[in-house]
């Protein structure tokens, strides 16, 4: 496994420092969706990584884009669409259009969970081994990837 913060690719480095911090939109998924010099595994990866950097810099800002609104309980899901779409897309790259939603939704539920775990300062810590969100997130993605050339 590789050390926390490092990535496979010199692009993949450029992509995670020039995404900057927008709210988890679909142009942001898009754009790394057609990123041709990373592979589905980087694509990822980079991906729920920004997403979870949101989280540590901006974490109310986060958990209103987990949030529905009491008023419009379908408020979330047309706000997330676009973004979703290609979420699934570079998804189904790894693991094929029948397993998209059921890999994705596990790496959403990760993702907030580290999120939350980091915020919380439980990672990195001596209890985990000083494991990061980088390292969890590598481990997930190298899983559901092998996973899906298996099938």
């Amino acid at each position: 496994m590789r050390p926390t913060g490092t990535f496979p690719t010199r692009r993949a480095c450029w992509w995670r420092s020039a995404r900057g911090h927008g709210t988890g939109s679909a142009i942001s998924w898009r754009r790394l969706r057609a990123e041709a010099g990373l592979s589905g595994e980087e694509k990822l990866r980079s991906g729920v990584i920004a997403l979870i950097d949101i989280g540590r810099s901006r974490p109310h800002l986060y958990k209103l884009m987990f949030s529905n609104p009491s008023a419009d309980p379908t408020a979330l899901a047309r706000a997330a669409e676009r973004s979703q779409t290609e979420f699934l897309a570079i998804v189904a790259e790894l693991v094929g259009e029948r397993d998209a939603r059921r890999y994705a939704a596990l790496l959403i539920s990760a993702a907030n969970g580290v999120a939350g775990m980091e915020v919380s300062g439980q990672l990195p810590n001596d209890k985990w081994g000083e494991v990061g969100a980088e390292d969890l997130i590598d481990t997930l993605v190298t899983l559901i990837a092998g996973s899906g050339r298996r099938s």
